[in-house]
């Protein structure tokens, strides 16, 4: 699969290995993985996320186990972790709006580095593979999509053949069990054409 190639200019063998990597920190590697996927977090927000603060303590709270864990699935995702996963993609959303702006519109980064942080959880949801599937309007519908496609036995079969056929011709495709992200490569590939 063209997205992993490490030969090729796609993010996919790199945004969710990109060192270090820590579930439980927000560090400069997470917003340099935006990059790597099209957006970015202005100064103000850099600032918000990384430098001490009240934001950045309460997303740090927002990421430890006790609120979301790490083996958590959107598949399998209960309503304590549908909640725990809108008050992070919240309060991160947030850090990425500056006060001053009127039109307030950080979903696309906000969804991003929500699923650096748990990709087992939370969906891109970039305005590519909304738009071809008709989404983008409200997270909370749009997440249940993806947990309704990724529980789908037939989508997760055919997932697992191409990931499998990726790794046979040597493609740097990461974990291969996370379907959700991977899910989102195939998804993000086959919208753009």
């Amino acid at each position: 699969m063209a997205y992993y190639a490490r030969d090729r200019n796609f993010a996919g063998a790199t945004f969710l290995d990109l060192d270090p990597v820590s579930p439980w920190d927000l560090n400069s590697s997470d917003l340099l993985a935006l990059n790597l996927l099209s957006v970015q977090a202005p100064p103000y927000s850099v600032r918000r996320l990384l430098e001490p603060s009240p934001d950045r303590n309460l997303v740090l709270r927002l990421l430890s186990e006790d609120s979301l864990p790490l083996d958590a699935d959107l598949a399998t995702a209960d309503p304590a972790t549908m909640t725990a996963m809108a008050d992070l993609h919240e309060a991160i959303k947030a850090c990425l709006s500056p006060a001053h702006v009127k039109t307030k519109n950080s979903w696309v980064t906000a969804s991003k580095l929500c699923a650096r942080k748990r990709p087992d959880l939370f969906p891109v949801r970039d305005s590519v593979v909304c738009g071809y599937l008709g989404l983008g309007n409200n997270y909370q519908v749009d997440w249940q999509v993806f947990r309704r496609i990724v529980q789908e036995t037939s989508i997760r079969t055919a997932i697992d053949e191409r990931i499998d056929a990726a790794a046979a011709k040597g493609a740097a495709i990461g974990h291969p069990n996370r379907r959700l992200r991977h899910l989102d490569a195939i998804l993000w590939m086959h919208a753009r054409t």
